[in-house]
């Protein structure tokens, strides 16, 4: 039979054990807020450079614009404040729930407002239209950063406001964010840097490989217009979405 005084050096050395493990604690993690909140101490760097630690934690998010669109939640910071994406970087459309890319207003940038591109996206029929002649392209072509596939895909190695599934729009998407009371023919206020001007869809025309639908938010309508750029053809500005 142990004595009484080692009776309570056991006992005293099992409540500090259980002490130390946190035994009878809440030991689960708090969990991300339905409401936004990525695991503590993720940090976001957007495209002006500043870097942003967000945690876990909850934070109510009020992106609503006045119009039909919202700006895009990305979490919470350390204070529970909710933080957005810039309208630069991407905006919502709450009626159609689809999220656009946005545009900047530094030549530099890779989604620079006034980079004109080819829109080319298959190396078979003739979709180059070059003075005249029209004429295949290749992988090469496609891929590459003056077209808009390998636009895209520069865009989605960046992960883009937390997303790598950016594509061209069709025609009756992007016609759905012409804004006839405006110009550009768009919501200024929710797409900053909007140029008057042609941008690209992936929507073929029925008519020749070498054309494609665009709509011009300078007039507001949608025409076919020449994939390529220069020689003949006027390419296109590229705004993308998913």
């Amino acid at each position: 039979m142990k004595s009484p005084k080692l009776a309570l050096i056991a006992i005293t050395l099992a409540a500090l054990l259980t002490a130390c493990s946190g035994g009878g604690g809440n030991t689960t993690a708090p969990s991300d807020s339905t409401t936004g909140g990525t695991d503590g101490g993720t940090t976001t760097t957007t495209t002006d450079g500043t870097t942003t630690t967000l945690v876990t934690t909850t934070c109510t998010p009020s992106p609503a614009l006045p119009s039909q669109y919202s700006r895009v939640f990305k979490g919470c910071d350390s204070a529970g404040v909710a933080q957005y994406y810039d309208l630069t970087e991407c905006v919502r459309d709450n009626t159609t729930g689809l999220i656009w890319q946005g545009q900047t207003n530094t030549g530099s940038d890779l989604r620079y407002r006034g980079r004109v591109l080819n829109n080319y996206d298959s190396t078979s029929g003739n979709q180059n239209y070059n003075s005249g002649v029209p004429t295949s392209v290749s992988d090469f072509q496609i891929n590459d950063l003056t077209n808009s596939i390998g636009f895209k895909n520069a865009v989605n190695a960046t992960n883009l406001c937390g997303s790598n599934a950016w594509r061209l729009p069709t025609i009756d998407e992007l016609l759905g964010l012409v804004k006839s009371t405006e110009l550009p023919k768009i919501d200024n206020a929710a797409f900053p840097n909007t140029q008057g001007y042609f941008y690209a869809t992936s929507t073929p025309s029925t008519t020749a490989a070498y054309l494609v639908w665009v709509v011009n938010f300078n007039t507001g309508t949608s025409s076919q217009n020449y994939r390529n750029n220069g020689g003949g053809g006027n390419g296109a500005l590229v705004r993308l979405v998913r």
